[in-house]
């Protein structure tokens, strides 16, 4: 996990609210961590 995706996954938990990312993969070890990904799948357009 990258510097700017930890303080992202810090501050989504400090202020107890969703993470919004595409990125899910890289978060998802983060214990308590809401995360949502409102974008749709590759090819599904």
């Amino acid at each position: 996990m990258s510097l700017a995706d930890s303080i992202l996954a810090a501050t989504a938990l400090l202020h107890r609210q969703l993470l919004v990312t595409r990125n899910k993969a890289d978060f998802t070890h983060v214990a308590g961590l809401e995360i949502i990904n409102p974008f749709p799948q590759s090819g599904a357009e």
